[in-house]
């Protein structure tokens, strides 16, 4: 019986799909691919991926590759990762980036040639030879910098706690007049601590640290782990959001690193884009619990626009794909019906998969609407060129119809 209504409700659902077929608005999802050289479009890619070798190039903010001596080709990009920066600042000819909602980035010179990324606080940098060893490099820190330049007239105050290391830091040059010798001052409202003293937009910062531009040449190894803390995957997940793509390289011959790199979709950390993790994204805003890796909009709340970016943005496909492969269709009506939790009566006994798509916790005729008003079913995968139909009601009505019929026929 239950088998023949739910068949019954898919050939509904897909005869009221097609009742009504309104003109179809376009948006263009910028991300999707890469111009460069103003003729050639590369397409973007994947999370989730090791990439290596990035050489004498950068992809600027807003998708642009800004060529180095060497412009990439087509196979350099395939061994290249492009980073998803949205809050991170570069100028090209300073190398510097900075985060809005983080520490400082900063750096570890060791002889001129090898830079090494760290944390941008002193303590990070005095056990970067702890890492060093656990890397295999089998070298001490002889002189080292935060970021990029020189130490100004008060650095040496700060000397006890950094021994031997010479102090500077990276910060936003953003709307700054550039030159070889020019002192740079902070720009945003980012702040690092450097000896107990917090240093931002009010801290006299333009005495401590000179800058100047970038080396080149050398390679860059990134601390920490690879899988969760380094700027890799800080850059991609925790606190940047997906409008813009960046990656750097410009101004160094070489950048030899390999990294797996964590999706933003995986916000259980278990390497996979799955059901587990919109559900546990749900249960914290349904707890009202925030957790900076999972504001996926980045603005400092967890809400229903967060789901909407997992769903939306990450996994491309839309509300009611309880199966998620990017499709929403009959498949994933019969699989939440066969679970037998619609209106259960039991308290948040639902997930993704069973059909909670509005993210309560059950399965309910709430979550019908949220999937069908998406006007997602029968429309096949989302592509590179979002299509936005007019939310298709009609499938709702015609399930909710057959839904009351069986609990009448029940009664």
């Amino acid at each position: 019986m239950v088998g023949k209504l739910l068949k019954t409700c898919c050939v509904a659902l897909a005869i009221g799909s097609l009742l009504s077929h309104a003109a179809n608005a376009v948006t263009v999802r910028s991300l999707d691919s890469i111009q460069y050289g103003g003729d050639i479009s590369i397409e973007r890619l994947p999370e989730g991926r090791t990439y290596t070798a990035l050489r004498n190039w950068i992809i600027a903010a807003g998708g642009e590759i800004l060529p180095g001596t060497n412009t990439p080709t087509q196979s350099d990009l395939e061994d290249v990762d492009l980073f998803f920066f949205g809050r991170v600042k570069q100028d090209a000819d300073y190398q510097v980036s900075a985060a809005t909602k983080s520490a400082l980035r900063t750096f570890v010179e060791l002889g001129g040639t090898l830079l090494i990324e760290t944390e941008a606080d002193v303590d990070s940098v005095r056990a970067a030879n702890d890492v060093l060893d656990g890397l295999g490099l089998g070298r001490p820190v002889t002189t080292a910098g935060f970021g990029w330049g020189q130490a100004g007239p008060n650095a040496g105050k700060f000397t006890d706690q950094v021994g031997t290391l010479t102090v500077s830091t990276s910060i936003d040059l953003r709307n700054q007049t550039y030159g070889s010798t020019q002192t740079a001052a902070i720009s945003t409202t980012l702040v690092t601590q450097l000896g107990g003293t917090v240093l931002g937009t009010n801290s006299g910062f333009n005495s401590i640290v000179e800058f100047t531009p970038f080396p080149t040449g050398g390679a860059v190894v990134f601390l920490g782990n690879p899988l969760m803390t380094d700027l890799f995957n800080r850059a991609n997940e925790a606190y940047y959001s997906e409008s813009n793509l960046l990656a750097f390289g410009n101004l160094f011959s070489s950048i030899d690193s390999s990294h797996s790199v964590r999706r933003r979709c995986d916000l259980n950390l278990d390497m996979q884009c799955d059901a587990l993790d919109i559900d546990l994204l749900s249960e914290h805003i349904r707890q009202a619990q925030y957790i900076v890796d999972q504001d996926l909009d980045d603005d400092g709340q967890l809400t229903e626009a967060d789901r909407e970016v997992w769903v939306v943005d990450l996994q491309h496909t839309y509300f009611g794909d309880a199966n998620l492969d990017g499709l929403f269709d009959s498949s994933d009506l019969v699989a939440v019906f066969a679970q037998g939790e619609y209106e259960d009566g039991l308290d948040e006994n639902s997930g993704w998969a069973d059909g909670d798509w509005d993210g309560d916790g059950d399965f309910s005729t709430s979550d019908l609407v949220v999937a069908f008003a998406g006007g997602g079913y029968d429309q096949g995968a989302r592509a590179s060129v979002v299509f936005v139909p007019e939310p298709n009601i009609a499938p709702v009505i015609l399930l909710l119809g057959l839904l009351v019929q069986r609990r009448s026929i029940a009664n």
